[in-house]
């Protein structure tokens, strides 16, 4: 009877330790200090709050998880890493992408070597400047970045004008929970006629201004909707590389026109 006691009491405090609760648990996390959503131009620098349960608590370690906000599928994990430092945490990969955006999240181990429960995600966007100059097609043949502010209801910058037809909605970094891109800003429709234009010689330019041609194009964007080049009588499409279409003309040119196929869908 006695050997059966003691075997029972084994198994309980086995099972208690395999399942036992830690005593830390994350409040909030921070993107370079800021609990909103942002966009940074290089790797951002994460934080964290914790909470304990009992006096003289502290973290041992944390694990990070990085995932694209649109297909949600996790691009980086650091792994429990053993340290007791829970602000300006720089990752380290390769494997996130300027022009993305992306939801970390983190989870604490507690002084028993406990995982808490994982935080919830928060958004940036990763947006590094040198990698936005290899977008250009050189200084002869490329513009850079362009934003079709018009279909945004805001101005266009000097240097190149836009235009739209069809109906768009325009979205701002400034509402956390929108997904915006390297410009800080969105511009969707569900409107299959819906067009943009970008004019990269526009007729108001000054004799001494650069002058621009392009024969390759990148279209940023994610959605139902697939983004065509119409290019006089011809429509051309593209291939689509991760969250993005590109385009190989025939031609150099100083403008463009892209519209959509499918349907029903949308496109931002």
């Amino acid at each position: 009877m006695k050997r059966i006691l003691l075997l029972t009491i084994i198994l309980i405090r086995v099972w208690g330790a395999a399942f036992a609760a830690s005593h830390l648990c994350v409040l909030s996390t921070t993107c370079e200090l800021q609990k909103h959503f942002i966009t940074v131009t290089e790797m951002p620098r994460l934080g964290w709050q914790m909470k304990a349960d009992r006096n003289g608590e502290k973290q041992s370690a944390y694990e990070i998880e990085v995932r694209n906000a649109i297909n949600k599928k996790t691009v980086y994990k650091t792994g429990k890493i053993g340290s007791t430092n829970s602000q300006f945490i720089k990752l380290n990969t390769d494997k996130i992408c300027a022009g993305n955006t992306y939801e970390w999240r983190v989870r604490v181990y507690d002084a028993d070597n406990q995982p808490s429960a994982w935080s919830k995600f928060q958004m940036f966007c990763f947006a590094l400047r040198k990698n936005l100059m290899t977008l250009r097609y050189g200084m002869d043949g490329g513009r850079g970045l362009v934003f079709p502010y018009a279909a945004a209801g805001t101005n266009t910058p000097v240097g190149y004008q836009t235009s739209y037809t069809g109906t768009w909605t325009g979205s701002r970094c400034l509402k956390p929970e929108t997904v915006t891109g390297v410009s800080g800003m969105t511009v969707t429709t569900s409107d299959t006629s819906a067009t943009v234009s970008f004019d990269l010689l526009p007729d108001t330019r000054r004799m001494w201004d650069l002058r621009f041609t392009f024969r390759s194009v990148d279209v940023l964007g994610y959605g139902d909707l697939e983004p065509v080049l119409y290019t006089g009588r011809d429509t051309l499409r593209g291939k689509a590389v991760d969250e993005r279409w590109h385009f190989d003309l025939p031609y150099y040119t100083d403008a463009l026109r892209i519209g959509f196929r499918g349907y029903p869908g949308r496109f931002t």
